[in-house]
């Protein structure tokens, strides 16, 4: 039932260790941004 949920959470981590590589989209660096912060 919840495994669109498993798939999206494991592309957001992706997404997020590839932010640190360097080229990624601004919805994902503003993202980061914000944990970064907090």
């Amino acid at each position: 039932m919840f495994n669109w949920v498993e798939k999206f959470l494991k592309k957001l981590e992706k997404a997020n260790k590839e932010t640190f590589k360097g080229e990624v989209p601004d919805c994902c660096k503003l993202n980061n941004d914000k944990k970064i912060k907090k």
